[in-house]
């Protein structure tokens, strides 16, 4: 039987991954068009584009949560990991890190279970809709569910990842007692 892969290099993992590059690409441009288009239509024709308040919040929203997921991918987002600069000592870098992440991976798993279990479930089971274009209210809470799922695995897999570095296929150099550790 042979060795399993690393995550990274799994075809789900790269799909997802690439989705959400995709899907913020194309929805950051859409959004700048749409409110480029926008401005003119207002002020310049003195009308408007029926409905596209929604779908610019809408999109908004998709973009602020699937962003933060994708900020928890990467390791990017905001965090303060000051103390990681003063400290120089390796365990104890390590012990910062695990409970950097175990934090992250509470809070991120908190807000998941509560807007799936409570915001999400509510929202569908009240029926709402937008008032214009009658988009259901699930449809952008549903990215929120989604990206704190992501996030929250995407913690998971950095905790793992401070115990078990990652190296690519190919590359099987030995491991060194004084090996570095990633304070990420």
């Amino acid at each position: 039987m042979g060795k399993l892969k690393p995550i990274e290099e799994t075809g789900l993992w790269k799909v997802i991954v690439h989705f959400m590059e995709i899907m913020l690409f194309l929805m950051s441009a859409a959004l700048a068009s749409m409110v480029f288009i926008t401005v003119p239509v207002r002020y310049i024709m003195k009308s408007s584009i029926f409905g596209i308040e929604e779908v610019i919040m809408m999109m908004a929203i998709w973009i602020y949560y699937l962003g933060g997921a994708y900020g928890s991918y990467e390791q990017s987002h905001i965090n303060a990991d000051i103390l990681l600069h003063f400290v120089k000592n390796k365990k104890a870098i390590k012990v910062i890190s695990v409970l950097k992440q175990i934090v992250a991976i509470v809070v991120f798993g908190a807000f998941g279970y509560w807007c799936i279990a409570k915001y999400l479930a509510w929202t569908i089971q009240s029926g709402g809709q937008s008032m214009q274009l009658h988009i259901p209210n699930w449809v952008p809470i549903s990215m929120m569910a989604i990206s704190f799922v992501l996030m929250t695995l995407y913690e998971l897999f950095h905790l793992y990842r401070i115990f078990k570095p990652y190296k690519p296929s190919g590359t099987e150099a030995p491991e060194a007692e004084g090996e570095e550790v990633s304070a990420a």
